[in-house]
């Protein structure tokens, strides 16, 4: 989740770049010169400022219940998979003594983030290091959907806790442009996943991307301004990351620890999503 931070930070300098332009008289230049509609982005940008509800932004959302029945419906299939403690949490034993795996595997789309976000949290500790501090990264929502084939629509909901990086100056510039950064930024990712047909692949196309209380197409048309002026990444590239980055805990291969190829080594032959008695699930299978 690195490069979400330099995107939200080049979104803040953005911010200072537009009112700026418009207050000097630059816009019919800024438009010409670079295809920017600087009001429209200017207000855009105030939108992702405001407070953002995520009882609405996720009516989906997992709770520590969907946790609950994950361990019991995987460990059901293959002992010791998935253990818990008071004091450490959940564990996913990737590298420890666990059973052959006798039945296949069904989850929800609630229990594939409950799971998924425990992979996130033991790989990475749940946090990623932007200039030498800590910010947590969490996923709130899983929703798939419009299952056709080997392929499927995913969305991810994370959100990203900025607070740590609006401590980390004296300067007062810099003091102010953090200012502008909402302390909680949300992420809604949708991507279009491919099976290819080898066991355990997962390919990832870029669908839409939205950012607290921005359309797509304003997101889409932030990222392209930010292209432009900061030679920023478009925003396809970042929503694969971001649904790649999901898909490897869910899935996983030989780089990346995740549930379904962590089990591959005691009889787990692939993965699916999978419409059964009208309900959709992620199905780890066996030979």
């Amino acid at each position: 989740m690195k490069k979400l931070f330099g995107f939200i930070f080049s979104l803040v300098f953005f911010v200072i770049v537009a009112v700026g332009a418009v207050g000097v008289g630059g816009y019919m230049y800024v438009k010409n010169t670079y295809g920017i509609d600087i009001l429209k982005t200017a207000k855009a940008l105030k939108t992702l400022q405001e407070p953002t509800n995520e009882a609405e932004l996720c009516p989906n959302a997992y709770s520590a219940d969907d946790m609950v029945d994950v361990q019991t419906i995987v460990n059901n299939s293959v002992d010791g998979f998935i253990t818990y403690t008071e004091e450490d949490g959940y564990t996913i034993n990737f590298d420890g003594e666990i059973s052959t795996l006798t039945d296949v595997i069904k989850l929800t789309d609630k229990q594939v983030c409950a799971v998924a976000q425990e992979v996130v949290e033991q790989e990475i500790e749940g946090k990623v290091d932007f200039g030498g501090e800590k910010v947590n990264v969490a996923l709130k929502q899983v929703d798939f959907y419009d299952i056709s084939g080997p392929s499927v629509h995913f969305n991810v909901v994370i959100s990203v806790d900025m607070t740590p990086l609006k401590k980390v100056s004296d300067n007062q510039i810099i003091q102010y442009i953090t200012s502008l950064v909402p302390d909680t930024m949300y992420v809604s990712s949708t991507v279009l996943v491919t099976h290819d047909g080898t066991p355990f692949s997962y390919d990832v196309k870029h669908e839409a991307l939205k950012i607290n209380n921005l359309t797509a197409e304003d997101t889409e048309e932030l990222f392209r301004a930010l292209g432009v002026i900061f030679k920023v990444d478009p925003v396809e590239t970042w929503n694969v990351y971001v649904g790649t980055t999901i898909m490897n805990a869910l899935v996983g291969n030989e780089e990346n620890k995740g549930l379904a190829y962590g089990l591959s080594g005691v009889g787990a032959t692939d993965y699916a999503f999978e419409t059964i008695d009208g309900e959709d699930y992620f199905v780890v299978k066996r030979g």
